[in-house]
């Protein structure tokens, strides 16, 4: 090893350490908040990312599937910050054809209305749609959930993402 990769390898222990160090001191302030909800789903996002991030050299990205416009799988959206949906969420992909050459697949997170919650004008409603769809598939969720979302619903979420991210 050369003076250059000591250094590297130096700097990347102390960075570890200063790393661990600091996450291990918002564990503590979450615990001592009485925020245990938190902590635990932080926890369970760094053991997730961990895994991924080891698994990432040897990962085959065609052993995963295929998927179309309208398929509703179920995606690890990460640790939340703030208002943001994190942890697993189902989710409908936005491809035409999905290409696992890219290694990428558009989706939008779905997530159930509540009562007396305020939704802002970039939501769209799709009324009970998924809700009966997953009435009958609900002992199949370890199954692929196949383009489930009518091509109305993906025309109004299409109308919604020009309206606010493109002018």
């Amino acid at each position: 090893m050369n003076e250059d990769e000591i250094e590297l390898k130096n700097n990347a222990v102390i960075h570890k350490d200063n790393s661990l160090n600091r996450l291990d001191l918002s564990f503590l302030k979450h615990i001592e908040l009485s925020e245990y909800k938190k902590s635990d789903l932080l926890a369970y996002w760094i053991n997730d990312f961990a895994e991924y991030h080891d698994e990432e050299r040897t990962f085959n990205i065609a052993k995963s599937g295929m998927y179309s416009r309208g398929d509703v799988i179920k995606v690890n959206l990460g640790f939340n910050i703030g208002n943001e949906l994190g942890g697993l969420h189902y989710c409908i992909v936005l491809n035409k054809y999905d290409n696992t050459r890219n290694g990428t697949l558009n989706v939008i997170p779905l997530t159930s209305r509540k009562d007396g919650k305020k939704y802002d004008s970039s939501s769209v409603n799709l009324g009970n749609e998924l809700y009966n769809v997953f009435q009958d598939k609900i002992e199949k969720e370890k199954q692929k959930l196949q383009q489930i979302i009518s091509s109305e619903s993906l025309d109004l979420i299409d109308k919604q993402i020009i309206k606010y991210f493109t002018k």
